[in-house]
């Protein structure tokens, strides 16, 4: 009888659930997966410059699209087995006497990360076999997942150790460096002084080794090497690998008594030990071995006490931290020493989330309806932001009090030590430990644990800085962002701060579907360099150092109001052709460089077409984000003391900030399709709606009306309604373009069912067209401390406790002041004609 029969077999006469994610009676194979050796054999997809950051918006991005993917569906529990599967593989390093050639590629998984790894895939985390087709994914969107994802610490000689390690201290911002051989030149360093994880280095000489830039020769004992499998989130650096084997374990939960799982991991050994295994023939008085716990924080557990415990002893290191290469563009996580198998910072944090997030998973899918109506993405987006998951009890920014209000010292010493006693056997043989010398062992690491989670200074929940009172209580106010914006740069910059400024943008406001779009054009020619996307990984696989450095330098206003406007023109053809009846505002933000001028023989036309675009495009708001004077460009934008921002390139993300909070406070828009931009035909809208998402506990989005919409209307009227049982706070204002904050000029009603109503009729009265104030309205959901019971399973939810709310128009028509000037020029012209016939006869 083989072997694989026997285990099947004894798994049926015990009873023990055990699903083999493995056909393979070996199990997991110690070599790189094919639909992965891409990524170590090609030299653009090992230099990280050419893959998306290591963010959580950039994670989110790339499983939003194995979610999406046409023809594919897969709910969460099959989704985050499969990407475990597909892209999930520890352990991987350089031989560094190994050159790659041909036939050969001197990456392997050698690492001890590698046997967990392989236990929790062969016995603990069921899975179908089956991973993504090579056309899932983009090659640099499928390589970055797997970096994300993989746990490897690369300990290889880079060559910038004595210019660079000695200057790594706490959370340390690193100089970015491009290897050698990208082609790239050394990138200028990002100077500025950033709260959570930022201390400055000296700057690198010309001569100085750059990060890539890998020399001839062994492991040396790095004092910084670098940590791979790490995310960077605006809550700590975690191990993206550790939350997501937590999640995966926790839908398809499981305990196994670990004289099993002995018996799986001795089928599958690599190495096929015949040694004797003494632990299989004891009384076993251990706690089964609980998946969702082996995939998370008691596998690291029993990994340090084993691998550092008979080393060490008290001395094994439970907590190190370490530094991103930029926290703008985090692409390498470095350690801020080299402490061989330490359970570092990242370790913790992801192992405390995936144990939170997979112990609640499961419980959360069936709050709202089952299998499928929750995604995998949604999950992870609500619980690393100040929302949390269906409430702000369990969110990231709190971990470490859900997590000691969720788990003991206990639990976590059972746990480690039952596992322990597996992993030792899957380990690369190197001492032989009595159970009594693990029970010791994991008992140090967990109090090390305990005592290290005390001192650990993630940052907190701020829940936003504005509130507003609601019925007596304050309650913390979310702008969802929801703008599309055009980014015009300078290509004047050097690439490094451009792509800076580019991806602060979209990661601040959170590009995406359920957001907005953003574009990136050519302050010079007005060439689009990145066409209007809701997908930030779109940003970063076009807005390349390869694209840039073949681009135009320099600046061009006349060019850009020109030909920008005619792009701006046809997204409101396109609004015609789709009949969309409202959305994000858009927004021009103009990033000229210190040398940019502009030509005085230029400023008509500019202000000419400015006013031109003012009446037909007329949800449309000109801004610039200008490193000089701030009222260099004042003279070209609605409001100065508002739309023009300073840009300090040694500091972007603060230069940022306050562009992103005028961004959300730009209405979105409510139109009439039908008048595109010329405005000059066009019907009545009747019965026309779209439909909008707000967050449940504190949301607000705010709307405008144009009057070039209702200049001409009697008897229109915008219906509110929403279909989720909650109360609405709903408030409108002809003045107030944020309503909803007091404001005497506002009025405001609370609806539940019915139906909140703003009438239009003859609204402008007697006032020009550009005289003629808009409608302003807000809508927001009433706080209460029970649910409605009602999620949103609508493709377009960011979160499934969204609430839907139709807005809905009826009598919007079409009047524009450009057509008004038009005649006026004409009636000047003819009176002109006239005059002069006069004059002369």
């Amino acid at each position: 009888m083989g072997s694989s029969s026997f285990i099947c077999i004894l798994l049926t006469l015990t009873g023990s659930y055990i699903v083999y994610s493995q056909s393979d009676t070996s199990g997991l194979q110690a070599t790189i997966p094919q639909n992965l050796i891409s990524c170590y054999r090609n030299i653009s997809l090992l230099t990280r410059e050419y893959l998306p950051p290591m963010t959580l918006n950039s994670l989110l991005a790339i499983i939003r699209k194995l979610e999406n993917t046409p023809g594919v569906y897969l709910d969460m529990r099959t989704l985050s087995s499969q990407i475990m599967n597909s892209y999930r593989m520890d352990g991987i390093e350089k031989n560094p006497d190994v050159a790659p050639s041909q036939y050969v590629t001197p990456y392997g998984p050698s690492g001890n990360q590698f046997y967990r790894y392989k236990i929790l895939m062969d016995g603990l985390i069921p899975t179908s076999g089956n991973t993504f087709s090579d056309t899932a994914l983009r090659s640099e969107e499928k390589c970055a997942i797997h970096l994300m994802l993989s746990a490897s610490v690369d300990r290889n000689e880079r060559g910038d150790e004595s210019t660079v390690c000695n200057s790594l201290t706490n959370y340390v911002r690193w100089d970015s460096r491009v290897p050698r051989n990208s082609g790239g030149g050394r990138m200028p360093r990002d100077t500025r002084s950033y709260k959570e994880e930022v201390e400055e280095l000296e700057p690198l000489s010309e001569t100085d080794p750059r990060f890539g830039q890998w020399l001839e020769g062994g492991f040396l004992g790095l004092s910084c090497p670098l940590e791979n499998g790490v995310v960077y989130t605006r809550y700590g650096a975690i191990k993206m690998g550790l939350v997501l084997g937590g999640i995966a374990a926790g839908l398809q939960s499981q305990s196994v008594s670990r004289r099993n799982l002995i018996l799986v991991a001795k089928a599958n050994s690599l190495r096929g030990r015949q040694f004797n295994f003494p632990r299989l023939y004891t009384t076993d008085t251990n706690p089964n071995i609980s998946n969702i716990w082996a995939a998370t924080l008691s596998g690291e557990v029993a990994e340090v006490a084993l691998l550092q415990g008979p080393l060490r002893n008290t001395q094994m290191r439970v907590g190190l931290n370490g530094g991103w290469n930029d926290s703008v563009l985090p692409r390498y996580y470095f350690l801020n020493e080299d402490n061989k198998d330490a359970m570092t910072d990242t370790d913790i944090r992801g192992s405390i989330d995936g144990l939170i997030l997979g112990s609640n998973a499961q419980t959360w899918s069936n709050q709202i309806g089952g299998a499928g109506r929750m995604k995998l993405s949604q999950l992870l987006d609500m619980y690393y932001s100040e929302r949390g998951v269906l409430n702000t009890n369990v969110r990231a920014c709190q971990r470490i009090t859900q997590f000691n209000s969720m788990f003991t010292p206990d639990q976590i010493m059972q746990q480690s030590y039952a596992f322990s006693g597996v992993l030792e056997l899957e380990l690369p043989p190197a001492v032989n430990v009595e159970d009594a010398g693990l029970q010791n062992f994991n008992s140090i690491a967990v109090q090390k644990l305990i005592s290290y989670l005390g001192t650990m200074q993630d940052n907190q929940c701020s829940f936003g800085s504005t509130t507003y009172t609601n019925q007596g209580g304050q309650v913390s106010k979310i702008v969802t962002p929801g703008v599309n914006l055009y980014v015009v740069i300078d290509f004047s910059f050097d690439y490094m701060d451009a792509i800076r400024v580019a991806s602060q943008l979209a990661e601040k406001l959170e590009v995406s579907r359920f957001t907005g779009n953003i574009s990136v054009i050519n302050a010079r020619d007005a060439t689009v360099v990145v066409n209007s996307t809701n997908n930030i990984l779109d940003l970063y696989a076009n807005f390349t150092r390869d694209n840039y450095t073949r681009s135009q330098k320099g600046f061009d206003l006349a060019r850009i109001v020109r030909d920008v406007g005619v792009i701006l023109q046809a997204r409101l053809d396109l609004d015609r052709q789709l009949n969309t009846a409202g959305g994000p505002a858009t927004v021009v933000l103009i990033v000229p460089s210190t040398t940019a001028v502009v030509n005085d023989n230029d400023k008509n036309y500019i202000y000419s077409r400015l006013s031109d675009l003012k009446k037909n495009v007329p949800d449309t708001r000109f801004m610039f984000l200008n490193p000089g004077a701030k009222d260099k460009f004042s003279s070209f934008v609605q409001d100065s003391s508002k739309d023009v921002f300073t840009l300090a390139l040694t500091d972007i993300p603060t230069s940022v900030d306050p562009v992103v909070t005028r961004l959300k406070e730009i209405p979105r828009r409510v139109i009439n399709p039908t008048c595109s931009y010329s405005f000059n035909s066009g019907t009545t809208t009747s019965n026309l709606a779209f439909r909008t998402y707000i967050e449940p506990v504190g949301g607000v989005q705010y709307f405008r009306i144009h009057p070039n919409y209702f200049f001409k209307t009697s008897g229109g009227s915008i219906k509110i309604t929403s279909t989720s049982g909650r109360t609405l706070n709903i408030c409108q204002s002809r003045v107030n373009t944020l309503p909803g904050n007091n404001s005497q000029s506002d009025t405001c009603r609370q609806i539940t069912s019915d139906t909140y109503e703003i009438y239009i009729n003859n609204a402008c009265g007697d006032s020009a067209l550009s005289s003629c104030n808009p409608f302003y309205f807000s809508i927001s959901v009433v706080p209460t401390t029970s649910t409605s019971g009602i999620y949103c399973t609508d493709d377009n939810c960011r979160y499934p406790d969204n609430i839907q709310v139709d807005i809905r128009q009826d009598g919007l028509t079409c009047a524009s002041g450009a057509m008004s000037c038009l005649r006026n020029a004409s009636l000047l012209l003819l009176v002109s004609v006239l005059l002069h016939q006069l004059f002369n006869s």
